[in-house]
């Protein structure tokens, strides 16, 4: 058989390189910072994994991407594997839909294993092409024989040879299908004291399938206002970007603001990145730039000011973009 007739036996399985770059795949707009260290956002068949300590955020982070995909278009399946999930988290979210958001979770006399778990989040990534699936945490997963085991019971771990399994699985079937796939993986403290004082649940398999990943270095107090008008209206998270599927280096870092209430708040995260590339100056507390029509006295004054004018928000991550491309 000639290369011409085994390329025309299975053409529908054959492209050229020149194809994958005519034909890139969508990509989902997270945040102005997020994007900007991922080198745009995230692909349409993905496998992402979210990784940091507790309470820094890594669920409003998911919750903010299913709003945004929820925009698209994407249905949303939320895999609660911790069961955790709070009224408080989804209208913590400005702007998503809870009507268009499936939750899955264990019930009263149905406790989910790992292996139900895995099996459902694969049938849907089969069946539903395209759409965003969060699972929440998989370093919580428990399996079948951890479930029959005696309390305290030790043994090896058999998540990670699961997830192994799960990982082959999916990572030739996610890209075909253009499903988004995040993984939250939790920083367990090394008690040992040697190597690295966290590390990560989970095995290197979904290391390796990770086209994007994204870590939490750390958190800070958002504070607004001074003096008796000091107030905390949310968290400033560090995330470093340890690997991407996008044309940026890894290792680069932005900031996020999380508000209370509101989630990821993107205008002030504009701000932040305008302040750093020059396009927005600071003199005392008044905030100057160009393209605003007068000065604004404060930086939460400034985010609200943009917030409430559209043109505004278009013309500064317009100029952004110029600056950083």
């Amino acid at each position: 058989m000639s290369l011409d007739d085994i390329i025309k036996k299975y053409r529908n399985n054959i492209v050229t390189g020149q194809y994958l770059i005519e034909h890139p795949k969508d990509i989902l707009s997270i945040s102005p910072s997020i994007d900007t260290i991922l080198g745009g956002g995230i692909p349409s068949g993905s496998v992402v994994i979210l990784a940091g300590k507790y309470k820094v955020g890594k669920t409003s982070l998911c919750l903010h991407i299913a709003k945004k995909a929820q925009g698209v278009g994407r249905n949303i399946h939320y895999d609660d594997i911790e069961c955790r999930l709070k009224k408080r988290d989804i209208e913590g979210i400005d702007g998503l839909n809870p009507d268009k958001i499936n939750v899955i979770r264990s019930s009263l006399g149905n406790i989910l294993s790992a292996e139900k778990h895995l099996v459902m989040v694969d049938n849907l990534i089969r069946e539903d092409p395209g759409s965003v699936i969060i699972m929440d945490s998989i370093s919580q997963l428990y399996s079948e024989k951890q479930m029959a085991g005696e309390a305290g019971e030790v043994g090896r771990n058999p998540i990670t040879i699961i997830l192994s399994d799960f990982c082959k699985r999916i990572e030739n079937i996610v890209p075909i299908n253009g499903n988004i796939v995040i993984l939250i993986v939790h920083l367990i403290a090394n008690t040992s004291g040697y190597g690295n004082p966290f590390s990560e649940s989970g095995g290197n398999k979904i290391q390796y399938a990770a086209d994007i990943k994204l870590r939490c270095k750390n958190t800070e107090a958002w504070i607004v206002g001074s003096g008796e008008n000091q107030s905390q209206v949310g968290q400033i998270i560090r995330w470093q970007v340890d690997t991407t599927a996008l044309n940026a280096p890894p290792g680069r870092t932005c900031k996020s603001f999380l508000r209370y209430g509101y989630g990821i708040d993107e205008v002030a995260e504009m701000v932040d990145t305008a302040l750093e590339l020059g396009i927005i100056s600071k003199g005392g507390a008044w905030y100057k730039s160009d393209i605003l029509d007068q000065p604004c006295q404060g930086q939460e004054k400034l985010v609200i000011t943009l917030k409430e004018n559209k043109e505004l928000q278009k013309k500064l991550i317009t100029r952004i973009n110029e600056m950083l491309l």
